[in-house]
């Protein structure tokens, strides 16, 4: 039996959610004082993701060069939406009920599958890594399928 893989384009309305993501991302860190302490990354877009270490329903943000295999993680959303951040940052422990609202309404756009399905319904199966990045969408379920939003 083969592998279920889907390949869709990068919607537009998943590309917005990955941009409402990263906006509000690179303004916590810039309120962390991140850029003053990594500057080299001040230009760079984050990468949203699932670290399979977190609790589910977690959302990480790391800052990737090459590829997910080497990255720089700055913090993570908990499920109450509480802020688990690197060591090296300081600020705010919690997201305001707007941050909060925007990052559910955000990620639940990801992972739509047009307008009346989810990447979960179309794989068959629950999802077990997903990331989100400037250029892609990519999901990988239990079972080993992929749904990719990209180009």
């Amino acid at each position: 039996m083969s592998t279920l893989n889907i390949i869709k384009p990068y919607y537009k309305y998943k590309q917005e959610a990955y941009n409402n993501l990263n906006q509000l991302a690179k303004s916590l860190l810039d309120e962390f004082g991140f850029y003053e302490q990594f500057p080299e990354y001040s230009e760079d877009d984050l990468v949203i993701h699932h670290d399979p270490s977190s609790r589910s329903g977690s959302v990480s943000f790391s800052f990737s060069k090459d590829d997910m295999s080497s990255r720089l993680w700055v913090f993570t959303l908990e499920p109450n939406f509480c802020i688990r951040m690197a060591s090296f940052l300081e600020g705010r422990t919690k997201l305001t009920l707007e941050e909060s609202q925007l990052v559910s309404k955000s990620v639940i756009a990801c992972f739509r599958a047009g307008t009346d399905s989810t990447v979960v319904k179309k794989l068959g199966s629950a999802i077990i890594y997903w990331y989100v990045s400037k250029e892609k969408c990519y999901f990988r379920s239990v079972n080993g399928a992929t749904y990719i939003n990209q180009g």
